[in-house]
């Protein structure tokens, strides 16, 4: 899990600063997704942040009617239902999200697939009922689950399920883009200094007024002791960052610690405990990669991250009652520039004691 803070120190000191920018600081939380969305900006007057609130949240209610698979009358939903049938156009939204899960998909051989929702729901019966699914049920919607089976027409804008049966499931991306998207409103109506936070997953535009040069406070929550207080923090600007695992989602059968994210070539939700955050360039990336890591496990996972530019990632796992994590592997030179959305990885309990 992923949170954000601005701490109180740093608030203290800038307080002038802010003034003479004329920017105040507003916060903003609806539900949506099955989450809470949660905005905060700088803006010259309460007025300007309300409407421009208020916008953003309508972006993001209109997404989660597009996206969501929880909604029988869905644009994904509807296209889902048209499972085997000729090539159907998508709006342009739709065909974003859908784009850039296809892209994840084939960068992590499969590991991230918007195909899955045939096993998905399986699963999700599974922790409802305290189950493992059927061996033969699960086979069967293994057959209709590959990325390779959802094709994209960029210049038509369409998408075709070629199996009957496929569903799609757009829950390791949806929010991701949902966040990037609520920012970019936001900076439509000028305000650029702004965080967007839903669940797991924070998108963030330009620094607070007290933290130019540096960025968005992030804690991530440690896997052994989520409860107590986050001993890593990540300041960033302009990028996104997302974390999953099982957390806060997982159930155990017959004593085996079950995720709610599932492998789509095996059919099987991941076990035991892990935590994946990870840091790109937009939240949509972010939100989708953190999800084939999980997949893929610590070493496959660094290879995927490593393979692609401006994205670092915290791999933690726990094996034989042990608790193994990656590094971030920041080089030392870029994530010291404002240029990069990685400003730097350190305790910030440390600048701040006391706190």
């Amino acid at each position: 899990m992923v949170g954000f803070c601005i701490f109180a120190a740093a608030q203290c000191l800038s307080a002038l600063k802010e003034q003479k920018q004329g920017l105040r600081r507003f916060e903003f939380t609806e539900p949506y997704m099955g989450t809470m969305f949660k905005i905060v900006l700088y803006a010259s007057d309460e007025s300007s942040a309300l409407e421009a609130s208020r916008v953003a949240f309508n972006r993001i209610a209109g997404l989660d009617h597009i996206m969501s698979d929880y909604q029988p009358s869905s644009e994904l939903m509807r296209l889902s239902e048209l499972a085997g049938g000729p090539p159907t156009r998508i709006s342009d939204d739709l065909y974003g999200v859908m784009s850039a899960g296809q892209e994840i998909a084939q960068k992590s051989d499969g590991a991230f697939d918007i195909t899955i929702g045939p096993v998905v729901r399986l699963w999700r019966r599974a922790r409802r009922q305290h189950e493992l699914p059927e061996s033969a049920r699960l086979a069967q919607a293994l057959e209709l689950v590959g990325h390779q089976k959802l094709r994209l027409d960029a210049k038509a804008r369409t998408a075709q399920l070629l199996k009957p049966g496929m569903l799609l499931d757009l829950g390791g991306i949806a929010k991701g883009y949902a966040a990037d998207e609520t920012l970019r409103v936001l900076k439509g109506y000028g305000i650029d200094r702004a965080l967007v936070a839903a669940g797991g997953d924070i998108a963030v535009g330009e620094p607070p007024p007290d933290m130019e040069g540096n960025g968005w406070t992030i804690a991530v929550a440690s896997l052994d002791s989520p409860a107590q207080r986050p001993n890593r923090y990540v300041a960033l600007h302009n990028a996104g960052i997302s974390t999953s695992g099982d957390l806060e989602q997982h159930v155990e059968i017959n004593g085996t610690r079950y995720s709610h994210i599932v492998d789509p070539k095996s059919g099987r939700a991941i076990t035991g405990r892990v935590s994946v955050t990870v840091i790109a360039p937009d939240d949509t990336t972010a939100d989708a990669l953190a999800t084939a890591v999980c997949v893929l496990g610590l070493e496959r996972g660094l290879k995927l991250i490593q393979s692609i530019p401006e994205t670092r990632a915290l791999i933690c796992q726990a094996k034989n009652s042990e608790l193994q994590c990656s590094d971030w592997h920041f080089p030392a030179t870029r994530d010291q520039s404002h240029d990069s959305p990685i400003v730097r990885m350190e305790q910030v309990s440390q600048r701040f004691p006391g706190l």
